[in-house]
């Protein structure tokens, strides 16, 4: 397996971007949360792929 190392004096990428953000285990379960949905673009139309791409 290769192994990067960084420059000498250059910082990792985790001291770069910093630390991972706090996890919240107080939060609500699943069954708890109340009503989901899905939202945005609708579905692009199922393509039948007997057929073949034809593209001008």
């Amino acid at each position: 397996m290769p192994h990067a190392k960084p420059k000498q004096g250059s910082r990792s990428p985790g001291e770069t971007v910093g630390a991972a953000p706090d996890v919240d285990f107080s939060a609500p379960a699943a069954t708890e949360a109340g009503e989901t949905g899905a939202r945005g673009h609708p579905a692009a139309p199922e393509r039948d792929l007997r057929r073949p791409v034809i593209r001008a």
